[in-house]
């Protein structure tokens, strides 16, 4: 893979071999990743060039998790974004979460609202997992603007209507600008914290459990990613998601029962 990335660079991922190199090195790459202490993200950009690449992030989360990861996240977006922005919309939780609604109209991301709704529900600092930047911006630029050390999406364009997105980790663009969907954003970053075992920062915790257990469907019965709780009994699920996971059921439940009537 080293080889092939000397030669081809990214463009060698749509190779069909890709999938089975990745699957066959599996244990080294986890080896690396969770060696003590943690290797510099350099150092697995080196020896692991496609683990970040989408072709790559998605083939490593599968082997770990056994989850499609972006089939599993568009199909919970189709089946229960609207919903939720429905929620909020009739609900409104709090000005924060008024000020996402005012800005959004049919046509925007739909994935980039939910984002932003989630970030001002729970009262997180939206700059801690998404990062707003100017459509000609480079990963040049955004690094040298300084980015934040956890994961985060950036996204490019208008506020509610990315036209593009890059992937930054510990403070580096480690992938795009990209014009895929946003969505395939969405799954990029979360996949970047099983990958490579980073837990939640506590300033994005709420969303990115959320994320977790309500569209992925990941839902331990104990343990937690977030951040500086390793050592402590793990909460069975953080109550502020518990909570607006329960109203959102609610909610749902209401909407079938008014259709049936």
């Amino acid at each position: 893979m080293v080889l092939l990335h000397s030669t081809e660079g990214m463009s060698g991922a749509i190779r069909g071999e890709l999938h089975k190199m990745m699957e066959l090195t599996y244990y080294r790459q986890r080896r690396d990743i969770n060696a003590t202490p943690p290797p510099p993200l350099s150092e697995l950009k080196n020896s692991w060039p496609y683990l970040f690449c989408l072709k790559g992030i998605f083939l490593h989360f599968h082997l770990l998790t056994g989850i499609t990861l972006l089939q599993r996240v568009m199909e919970s977006i189709e089946g229960k974004g609207k919903r939720i922005l429905r929620f909020f919309q009739e609900r409104p939780t709090n000005r924060e979460a008024h000020a996402v609604l005012s800005k959004y109209q049919e046509g925007n991301s739909l994935v980039l609202c939910i984002l932003q709704l989630l970030m001002a529900h729970f009262k997180e600092r939206t700059e801690s997992l998404l990062i707003e930047a100017d459509v000609a911006a480079t990963a040049a630029d955004m690094e040298r603007n300084g980015l934040p050390d956890s994961p985060a999406l950036i996204f490019q364009g208008e506020s509610m209507t990315p036209s593009k997105w890059m992937l930054s980790v510990e403070s580096e663009v480690v992938f795009g600008p990209c014009s895929e969907a946003f969505v395939e954003g969405l799954a990029a970053l979360f996949a970047t914290y099983y990958n490579l075992n980073l837990a939640y920062q506590d300033e994005a915790a709420c969303t990115l459990e959320f994320i977790q257990r309500g569209i992925v469907g990941i839902n331990p019965e104990t343990g937690s990613k977030v951040a500086g709780k390793r050592d402590k009994k793990m909460k069975v699920m953080n109550p502020h998601v518990c909570t607006l996971l329960r109203k959102l059921m609610d909610f749902e439940c209401h909407l079938k029962k008014n259709n049936n009537n």
